[in-house]
């Protein structure tokens, strides 16, 4: 997975909620802010790395030790977007859906 393919994911998920908080009001997400959150951080520290592994390159470094710090760099950075990027999806996937389960649940139906 690729950055620009988070950011667009995070803009969708965005454009969707700004039309539901429209339609529905802010309190329809309030149960899902920690979702958003976690697809946010996901996205960021993704960002991180890219500029990172980018600004400190193989082609600086001065001996193998150096070489080696870079290369795990940027073996964490494969890791991260092999891993932890795709991740976004199933929660901008929830972000997006029209089912408001969380916000439908009634204390009362669990008693007795």
């Amino acid at each position: 997975m690729r950055l620009n393919q988070g950011l667009d994911r995070v803009q969708d998920v965005l454009m969707h909620m700004v039309g539901v908080v429209g339609k529905d009001g802010v309190e329809i997400f309030l149960p899902d802010a920690a979702l958003f959150l976690e697809m946010m951080g996901i996205i960021t520290a993704a960002w991180q790395w890219m500029v990172l592994a980018a600004r400190e390159g193989l082609e600086k470094a001065k001996s193998a030790s150096e070489k080696k710090f870079h290369l795990g760099k940027i073996h964490t950075f494969r890791y991260f977007f092999a891993y932890e990027m795709p991740k976004t999806r199933a929660l901008a996937s929830r972000l997006m859906d029209s089912d408001p389960i969380t916000v439908e649940m009634q204390p009362d139906y669990f008693e007795d």
